[in-house]
């Protein structure tokens, strides 16, 4: 996987590039093996970069290419999403009022 910035468009403009994908397969005995899918999912995969916009660890805007498949797209984003952290300028205090009690 790999990240680019793009200076030329903006500079919080990022490029996803997912590269050296491994698809298994779970065997009823609990054993891992190469999917015979593997090499088509690969290929899917790895075709298309993905474009996203960040601002302070979150994720602004996401462009796939269009021709690439929905759920390839999706796999994509997915893994942003358990990349994103979100950063604020001051700390956020929630306050929670429950049963009389005051949660923070």
């Amino acid at each position: 996987m790999v990240f680019r910035s793009c200076e030329e468009w903006d500079s919080h403009f990022v490029i996803l590039q997912v590269t050296n994908v491994r698809l298994f397969e779970a065997t009823p005995n609990e054993e891992f093996r190469p999917s015979p899918n593997e090499e088509s999912f690969k290929a899917a995969i790895e075709a298309d970069h993905l474009f996203f916009t960040e601002n302070n660890g979150g994720f602004v805007k996401i462009s796939p290419v269009k021709t690439e498949p929905v759920y390839v797209t999706n796999i994509k984003r997915g893994i942003l999403s358990a990349l994103q952290l979100q950063f604020t300028e001051e700390p956020l205090i929630v306050l929670s009022e429950v049963c009389g009690c005051l949660i923070l």
